[in-house]
């Protein structure tokens, strides 16, 4: 029983896991096409980024006219 739950909170972590990562990815896609190549720092930013700050750079980058507005 101990491991079926395991099994099942593994998956259920990488899932999560696997949504950040794909949401990450997208949100650098948008922030290199709008303002160019990133720095170190803000890959390593972004790279570090807990789901919600990903979650709310998403929504900026679309009214934000900077790059520091979005990481704001």
């Amino acid at each position: 029983e101990g491991r079926v739950e395991g099994r099942v909170e593994g998956r259920v972590e990488g899932r999560v896991e696997g949504r950040v990562e794909g949401e990450r990815k997208v949100l650098r896609r948008q922030l290199v096409r709008r303002f160019g190549e990133l720095s170190a720092e803000v890959e390593a930013r972004l790279a570090a980024a807990s789901d919600v700050e990903i979650e709310t750079w998403a929504d900026r980058i679309l009214d934000a006219a900077t790059l520091e507005a979005v990481l704001a």
